[in-house]
């Protein structure tokens, strides 16, 4: 299962320089899935809808994993509530699960702050392919 913020996950409009089409970010994130190796047809749910993320959470089987994915990251806040809402649901149905973490874009200040955001994914992993400093 891979839990997102809605925004990372809906369709966006490009900006006219760039031809004014829209980008469906969903689509996008699954190629990312693909490309990482993981299904096609994982689950891919809006952490904002507390329904549905419990009954994933619900329905999830031992050998299951969770992903939180964010398009980007600079402070770490978004991932920091993905995780905190996955917890919480797992909590709510007594599951103890290790959350594994994937930002596409990581742009932390220093090497410490994007340090810092890994360590709130322990034991799991919080991986990024396009990790810079700024």
């Amino acid at each position: 299962m891979v839990v997102a913020s809605s925004y990372d996950v809906e369709p966006v409009a490009v900006p006219s320089l760039a031809g004014q089409d829209i980008v469906n970010l969903e689509e996008s994130l699954r190629l990312v899935l693909t490309g990482i190796g993981l299904n096609e047809s994982t689950p891919v749910i809006a952490s904002d809808d507390a329904d549905e993320l419990s009954q994933q959470v619900a329905a999830l089987k031992p050998e299951d994993a969770i992903l939180v994915f964010s398009w980007g990251s600079v402070t770490g806040l978004t991932l920091r509530n993905l995780k905190l809402t996955v917890a919480d649901a797992l909590r709510a149905h007594s599951i103890e699960r290790p959350l594994n973490g994937l930002v596409f874009h990581a742009r932390s200040s220093t090497l410490s702050e994007w340090e810092a955001q890994q360590n709130q994914f322990r034991p799991g992993v919080l991986a990024c392919p396009l990790e810079l400093l700024i």
